[in-house]
């Protein structure tokens, strides 16, 4: 028998991860992790943003934050809750509540296409940017919770120059 969550309610938590196509790399600089933290905040809310692409450029190093007037929008209406992530140069991986039904099927689909089409613009190229749909496991005990937890958060060891220094890593929530 399986033991249940601690959380409560009709909320599910999801591993969600995928891979570039053929194992390339999805991630060359950071202003392409930024571009997709800025997609994956702003579109855990059920909200049209007017010039998506004109907030994602601003979005930068110095202003790691929603602009304050769609922030309140996006909250209120959020269909996922992120609750931790790893941005690998090659994959990802992410924790989400999905606090709707379908939520993290919508979400992952706007960001795999807006992210696509934008690193395709910049890099000059077109097709499949991931290898596959996004991958997705229902969490289903504390244990594994803790697990995953620790296996996304000590992915940085595996990058060069970044063994035994994962919790410097900034393209993460382990900070």
């Amino acid at each position: 028998m399986k033991r249940r969550l601690i959380f409560e309610g009709d909320n599910r938590y999801y591993h969600v991860f995928n891979r570039g196509v053929e194992k390339r790399d999805i991630f060359i600089d950071d202003q392409d992790r930024r571009r997709f933290m800025f997609s994956l905040l702003a579109f855990q809310g059920d909200v049209y943003l007017n010039n998506f692409s004109r907030l994602a450029k601003t979005f930068d190093e110095h202003s790691m934050f929603i602009m304050k007037e769609i922030e309140d929008d996006i909250m209120k209406s959020r269909v996922i809750e992120i609750i931790s992530f790893a941005i690998m140069p090659n994959h990802f991986h992410l924790i989400l509540n999905e606090l709707a039904d379908g939520g993290v099927a919508k979400v992952m689909q706007r960001l795999g296409n807006s992210y696509t089409k934008c690193f395709n613009l910049k890099y000059q190229r077109n097709g499949h940017l991931f290898g596959s749909r996004f991958h997705r496991k229902l969490i289903d005990t504390n244990e594994y919770l803790l697990r995953l937890s620790a296996y996304i958060h000590r992915n940085a060891r595996g990058l060069r120059g970044w063994k035994n220094k994962e919790h410097k890593y900034p393209w993460s929530s382990y900070q």
